[in-house]
């Protein structure tokens, strides 16, 4: 459940748990058909690391190696999304909403990976990054939502996330907090605007090429909370 390709891992609720009050702190529009204003917030960083991976321009089917460094942003209903990221199980909520943003840089030229300030266009495909061939680099942005029912089963298509496309602003990012500013419409219809200022996740230091080789997906049922 929740496979996701490379690197999207991050996008499986691992955010953390700054709460706002109201849209003024963060993005709203329609989650899941339904209005949707965060209660809380927040931003995991992981990397820069030296993994080996697939190649993704398929001209090889060796592993090669790539530095990754990336940055997700959760938008939820429900707090504590720190304690499930901390967790090695995924979790799902009842009757719940979230948004969650990836954006990872990958180096294919022996550099460092570095998530930069700038406004990124959203893949709908994660396995699908935007090299730039005369640095030997790419870049990575993904969006989705997810609304879950009383029983903590996805709602929507097949049970599966719904998919973005827009644009994510990356203003500010440090080892407190990421901010920015999102345009986000959902393949379900759903949309999301707005302004987002999150503090880090503290204490948290994913394995950035483990959760590439594991494919983002779950060791066993998420438990529902």
């Amino acid at each position: 459940m929740r496979r996701l390709g490379i690197l999207a891992a991050l996008l499986a609720a691992c955010g953390g748990s700054g709460t706002v009050g109201g849209s003024s702190n963060g993005p709203s529009g329609t989650v899941g058909g339904t209005p949707f204003s965060p209660a809380a917030l927040a931003a995991l960083a992981a990397g820069p690391a030296t993994c080996q991976v697939s190649d993704p321009t398929g001209q090889t089917s060796q592993k090669i190696a790539v530095n990754a460094a990336a940055v997700a942003v959760t938008f939820a209903t429900y707090s504590g999304i720190c304690a499930d990221f901390a967790s090695p199980f995924c979790a799902f909520h009842q009757d719940a909403r979230e948004v969650t943003l990836l954006l990872a840089a990958l180096d294919f030229a022996g550099g460092t990976a570095r998530v930069v300030p700038g406004t990124y266009t959203l893949t709908t495909d994660v396995t699908r990054p935007s090299f730039n061939l005369g640095t030997g680099t790419a870049t990575v942005a993904y969006a989705t939502s997810l609304a879950t029912g009383p029983s903590c089963a996805p709602l929507g298509d097949g049970g599966a996330a719904a998919v973005a496309q827009g644009t994510l602003r990356l203003d500010a990012l440090d080892s407190a907090h990421a901010a920015g500013h999102v345009e986000l419409t959902f393949s379900d219809g759903g949309k999301l605007s707005g302004d987002f200022s999150a503090p880090v996740c503290a204490g948290l230091a994913p394995d950035i090429c483990a959760i590439t080789a594991a494919s983002g997906s779950c060791p066993g049922t998420p438990a529902c909370k």
